[in-house]
């Protein structure tokens, strides 16, 4: 919570505007060492909290506190704004908080994930640390705040209004109060949460960050560098490391089409000029997504349908095939068969032959009787002729 401490707003801001861009705290502090901006006296400062004219206060470059402390921008003493920041933030600043805040600025496009709900998303601006103001002493800030260039579905642009608020949360979590109050606006929110996976893996970056820049200052001190250089050289190092980290996440996202887990939170206030849209949007993709489904069931049924006609193709091979088989076994059966029809026929002509061969052998056999009997019949006849021939 941003608390006024001896005159002192004691927040921590990664990110001001010089001269209408946005800038980190390593290019803020960069520019304040190398002398490019005028941070003292306030009225000649030239970094601000916000780009809006009514509602910005300067910010200076800080460096890190403590060991493993990252840069960032301060208020100038009885600078800040006059009132209490409700959501419990702005404290000290942490490498998962800046880094991810940093992400979400950069992404030009990325794939939402809740639950049931995804929605590509693309950017057309983004602002950061917007202030809400609920009233004269009291306000909301939204750390990251997009003006939405389309959305798919399309009905969530029109739901949303057009914006999309966008915080990280590392150890504190939305209110109730927040959710509602930015719902009842119109200003749909969603709460992206850092892993304790990856908040312990950055733990340990920091401290790479707070070693390996300490050991940039000293050895550029022992070279006898001046001090605003060996400052400058430290601060090149560090930025180094984490601009690494940066990059990985952000192509993570970019690249690899990687989804972001966010809560999408609350009930938001369609605004009356956006309502109409929604709706007729909103009717649309129902149809669209029932002609969808349509379509998908009658691709099955096509599925199904291509599956049975090549499965009865198949069988119609098999019974062409089958066909085919028995018409070559029916040919062989009727070549035997015509083999045996006229088998039959020799078999028959040699059984009349046979049987005419059995007739000539019985006539032969009786002829030969015959004539052995006429032989022997003759033979008796010439003894008894001989016989009488004899006796005379």
């Amino acid at each position: 919570m941003e608390n006024r401490l001896a005159g002192e707003f004691m927040v921590e801001k990664f990110y001001a505007y010089y001269k209408g861009t946005r800038i980190d705290a390593y290019e803020g502090r960069r520019k304040k060492l190398r002398r490019e901006i005028t941070t003292k006296p306030v009225s000649k400062a030239e970094l601000f909290d916000s780009l809006i004219e009514n509602d910005r206060y300067p910010v200076m470059p800080v460096k890190g506190r403590g060991v493993d402390g990252l840069p960032y921008f301060s208020y100038y003493r009885d600078q800040g704004p006059r009132g209490e920041r409700l959501d419990g933030k702005g404290g000290k600043e942490t490498l998962a908080h800046s880094l991810f805040q940093d992400v979400f600025l950069l992404l030009p496009k990325f794939k939402l994930k809740d639950n049931l709900d995804e929605v590509i998303i693309t950017i057309d601006t983004v602002t950061v640390d917007l202030r809400k103001w609920i009233d004269e002493k009291h306000y909301y800030v939204i750390e990251v705040m997009y003006r939405l260039e389309e959305t798919k579905p399309y009905s969530y642009y029109y739901k949303w209004n057009g914006s999309l608020a966008f915080e990280i949360s590392v150890t504190t979590e939305l209110s109730k109060e927040k959710i509602e109050y930015l719902s009842n606006l119109g200003i749909q929110i969603c709460e992206f949460t850092v892993s304790d996976k990856v908040v312990s893996k950055l733990r340990v970056v920091e401290n790479e960050i707070s070693a390996k820049s300490k050991q940039a200052f000293n050895r550029a001190i022992e070279e006898n560098k001046k001090m605003e250089e060996a400052e400058l050289l430290a601060l090149n190092v560090e930025q180094s490391i984490y601009s690494k980290y940066v990059r990985e996440y952000y192509e993570n996202y970019r690249y690899n089409n990687t989804e972001i887990e966010a809560i999408i939170l609350g009930n938001v206030n369609t605004k009356e000029e956006w309502k109409d849209k929604y709706a007729i949007m909103k009717n649309f993709e129902q149809q669209e997504n029932e002609m969808k489904r349509r379509i998908e069931q009658a691709r099955k049924e096509l599925g199904t349908l291509t599956s049975l006609k090549k499965s009865h193709i198949n069988d119609i091979k098999k019974l062409e095939q089958d066909k085919n088989e028995i018409s070559v076994e029916i040919n062989e059966m009727e070549n035997k068969v015509a083999s045996y029809k006229e088998l039959n026929k020799v078999n028959t002509a040699l059984k009349s032959t046979l049987k005419q061969l059995e007739e000539d052998k019985d006539d032969l056999t009786t002829q030969n009787e015959k004539l052995t009997n006429d032989l022997k019949n003759e033979k008796q006849k010439t003894i008894w002729e001989k016989v009488f021939k004899k006796n005379k």
